[in-house]
């Protein structure tokens, strides 16, 4: 099987004109081009079949290429997302070695208070606790 990159015009064009001649292997393809090369077969077929008019037929391509971008761009911010987490994950466990080589009560917090915020998501959480942890420092 042919591997295609569906961000390459050309390939793109190549797909779509399979779908439209209904030999289009979209088994393999990612979740939002195998939804959007389905549609466009079947709507290829429908017209062909002349159960819409081509009207009909342009605006449902429009309709399903622009569900289609949608789906990539939302795809693109959630691997966006879970690749920071993952960082914020491996980061973290860097940190705790760090929480078990401190040899300070101070440093203990320190460590265990930026692993807290890599976890949490909130990159201010360590300077928030940091004013307070600095203001008792004689306490710990």
């Amino acid at each position: 099987m042919k591997v295609y990159d569906f961000k390459n015009p050309a390939d793109f064009a190549e797909l779509e004109k399979q779908a439209n001649s209904g030999t289009i292997d979209y088994s393999m393809f990612p979740p939002a081009a195998y939804r959007y090369f389905d549609k466009l077969k079947k709507l290829y077929a429908d017209f062909r079949e002349g159960k819409i008019t081509k009207e009909e037929a342009v605006s449902k391509k429009r309709k399903y290429h622009n569900e289609y971008t949608i789906a990539l761009d939302d795809y693109e911010k959630w691997l966006t997302v879970w690749k920071g987490y993952q960082d914020n994950i491996r980061t973290a466990g860097t940190k705790l070695s760090a929480v078990e080589k401190s040899k300070t009560a101070y440093d203990i917090a320190v460590n265990a208070c930026e692993v807290i915020g890599l976890m949490i998501g909130d990159a201010q959480f360590c300077a928030r606790q940091m004013k307070k942890i600095e203001g008792n420092q004689n306490d710990l």
